[in-house]
């Protein structure tokens, strides 16, 4: 299997697979890294597109031609020939207290007693013919976060800080993002000046200076 990011659009993965015995089944597993948005200012938010078409094209001019592969034949019946579902497992550092998806039905297939390891189905299968969309929020969600990572030759940290803008409550804030409503907030309340200082003088380890 030979898998090439499209020149023109950079975000479609064509993948060549061959040597495929007839009426033989086959997995292709892909792995995606992708900075989940905040919603609402409330929310995670992920969506995974269902379609390929021009509105997923970044920056394509008008003159580029569509691959042939990807031109609809005939008349479209409204029906596919495939169906997709989807796996959520969900593991976070606080405990998860609302989860949903906008644009599927899911089901809770288990929950730890923490509500740090969440999994989710989606209810049944269907037609990929709208994009799948999936949100949650967790305990203390404006909290300052990091998470760290390393290496034998090097350490990486990232920080996350997500002022708290929104003041609605969890169900409500939810139904406004669903109906695409900006959240009300008295920002003059919430400017400030902040200051971040990171020490790395070594002064810190052992005993006190």
């Amino acid at each position: 299997m030979i898998g090439t990011i499209d020149p023109d659009s950079k975000d479609i993965l064509n993948l060549e697979i061959g040597n495929i015995p007839p009426k033989t089944e086959f997995t292709v597993t892909i792995s995606l890294l992708q900075e989940m948005k905040i919603s609402q200012n409330t929310f995670y938010r992920i969506q995974i597109p269902s379609t390929i078409s021009p509105r997923y094209m970044n920056r394509v001019g008008a003159e580029t031609k569509v691959p042939e592969h990807m031109k609809q034949k005939g008349q479209s019946s409204g029906k596919a020939d495939f169906s997709w579902n989807f796996k959520v497992d969900l593991r976070t550092s606080r405990k998860v207290i609302f989860f949903d998806s906008p644009s599927h039905d899911v089901t809770l297939l288990n929950q730890n007693e923490h509500g740090t390891e969440t999994l989710l189905v989606m209810a049944k299968d269907e037609t990929p013919n709208k994009d799948f969309t999936f949100v949650y929020t967790t305990e203390d969600f404006h909290l300052p976060s990091y998470v760290l990572g390393s290496t034998d030759t090097s350490s990486t940290v990232m920080l996350s800080f997500i002022p708290k803008f929104c003041t609605l409550e969890i169900n409500d804030a939810y139904k406004a993002s669903i109906e695409n409503k900006p959240f009300e907030t008295d920002m003059s309340s919430a400017k400030g000046d902040y200051v971040f200082f990171l020490d790395r003088s070594g002064s810190m380890g052992g005993t006190r200076i």
